[in-house]
């Protein structure tokens, strides 16, 4: 997303998500004009949401739980 840099980098050696997200870069004046607060709510929502199932896809993947993931 142009206003809100970062994503899922990769997985550790654990089998969990590496997220980065570069708060120092989020262009909140520039979201804020390009898009209203409730697709910003639905944005974060679908992180979430992306999130949980890579978390599901990986513990099947590893056939261990992957409950937690790492966040820069």
């Amino acid at each position: 997303m142009k206003y809100w840099p970062g994503g899922i980098h990769r997985f550790s050696k654990d089998g969990r998500i590496v997220l980065i997200d570069w708060f120092g870069n989020i262009d909140l004046i520039g979201m804020f004009k390009a898009t209203s607060k409730e697709e910003l709510i639905k944005f974060c929502v679908y992180r979430c949401e992306k999130i949980e199932r890579i978390l599901k896809e990986q513990a099947l993947e590893t056939g261990k739980p992957v409950i937690f993931f790492i966040f820069f």
